[in-house]
């Protein structure tokens, strides 16, 4: 749990070490991980679960493992990408849906409501933080170590401080800024329901705290993502059973495409605005997502299919272009066509379609402000990577929505982890 949340809020572990070790950072976030995976591998020695993975996760995890081998044989031999270097990109991009069967081992260990008011409480003193960066126009807490191991990025916006907390960017930010929003939206709808004003007032505060939080952030992309939160919620609250499943399925396609199509016609309409409404930073992405899509496409004859193994990291950059070297890479898709290919990309889709449509169901199944909330969150997969590579929150959320659910769907992995009967869980 603890290591978990280290990775959800990775600016709090450099901080503590900048804090600690007089400004350096002594520990990559890879340690983290590595005890997450401890703490696993320990519940599936002593604790009395049954491992069940869900077919419709299983099969396109098993396909996605088996071409990320070939990939990385593929690198070794005609790219001649250092094995080091794939499994940096595998570890960064990838990691918490390389571990997906693992995460199984300690799922339904932990109530919900624990887990909602865990988050809940944890983003209130960040948004606090935040908002005090903004309205003192001051970023309050270092933003760089003394080893440049940890900086953060675009925090100034037109001579105004971005509010950013304890995370690297504004954009990171907005994750757990959007992941309140939706859990207290939520749970908003179901304190309408069950007509309860003392926690509407209260969670109706909270929201106008959170939503006020993102707008500091001076990102429209976090906009649109608590734009697409809100909507999601509604949307739920405001169709019919039998349409229901329809439309919230396809929320992530409908709000990823009008994200896209309104950022162009914004570009057109806008012109030569400045502040929130200028487009320079628009158009700058459009010219290095051409920029990124020709190399990709044109460095070599195998290239659209298997990608260069580039990752937009300091002493990672592999692409014979020089120009690519000083460039962002601010798109998801993008970076996973440039990284592992076209086919890398499908299936990558095809993995994060189906764990989406599991915390859908999930959510369908028992409506709960924690299930709802992380629905709500999750249907925003799409419209942020239009804009940013923002490849690791939703899968390591996942991880907390595997923690609490009881959702069981047809196994493709099940086994015992210990011989004596399965333990209740309060």
């Amino acid at each position: 749990m603890i290591a978990g949340t280290g990775l959800l809020i990775e600016g709090a572990w450099f901080h503590w070490q900048m804090y600690v070790f007089d400004g350096q950072i002594k520990y990559p976030t890879i340690l983290l991980k590595f005890l997450l995976l401890s703490a696993f591998t320990a519940g599936a020695l002593f604790l009395n679960h049954t491992w069940v993975m869900p077919r419709k996760i299983a099969l396109p995890w098993l396909v996605f493992i088996f071409y990320l081998v070939i990939h990385a044989l593929y690198l070794s031999a005609f790219v001649r990408l250092p094995i080091t270097t794939t499994l940096f990109g595998y570890n960064a991009y990838y990691f918490f849906l390389l571990i997906l069967p693992v995460l199984f081992v300690l799922k339904d260990c932990m109530p919900g409501k624990w887990l909602l008011l865990w988050f809940l409480l944890l983003s209130l003193p960040l948004a606090l933080l935040g908002l005090a960066q903004y309205i003192t126009n001051h970023p309050i807490v270092p933003v760089q170590s003394n080893d440049d191991r940890f900086m953060v990025q675009s925090l100034w916006f037109f001579g105004q401080v971005r509010a950013v907390s304890l995370f690297p960017s504004p954009g990171t930010f907005g994750n757990i800024i959007a992941l309140a929003c939706a859990l207290s939206t939520a749970w908003f709808l179901n304190a309408i329901t069950a007509k309860n004003r003392r926690t509407l007032l209260y969670v109706g505060v909270l929201i106008l705290i959170m939503l006020l939080t993102a707008f500091t952030t001076l990102t429209r992309a976090v906009y649109l993502q608590a734009a697409s939160v809100l909507g999601f919620c509604l949307l739920w609250r405001w169709t019919t059973s039998p349409q229901r499943s329809t439309w919230l399925k396809l929320w992530p396609i409908f709000t990823a495409f009008s994200g896209f199509i309104t950022a162009l016609v914004a570009g057109g309409v806008l012109g030569r605005s400045e502040g929130l409404l200028s487009v320079s930073s628009l158009q700058e992405r459009l010219y290095q997502w051409r920029l990124f899509l020709d190399v990709w496409w044109s460095e070599n004859s195998a290239s659209p299919f298997f990608g260069l193994g580039y990752m937009p990291y300091k002493g990672f950059g592999n692409i014979a272009s020089s120009d690519l070297k000083a460039q962002n890479l601010d798109n998801s898709f993008l970076a996973i066509g440039v990284h592992i290919g076209l086919i890398g990309l499908l299936l990558w889709l095809w993995l994060m379609w189906q764990a989406w449509g599991y915390i859908l169901r999930s959510a369908m199944a028992a409506p709960t402000p924690w299930r709802l909330g992380l629905a709500a969150f999750w249907s925003t997969w799409a419209l942020s990577g239009v804009f940013n590579v923002n490849l690791v929150v939703y899968p390591l959320i996942l991880l907390f929505a595997i923690f609490s659910s009881t959702y069981e769907q047809q196994a493709f992995f099940a086994m015992p982890c210990s011989n004596p009967p399965p333990r209740k869980w309060a």
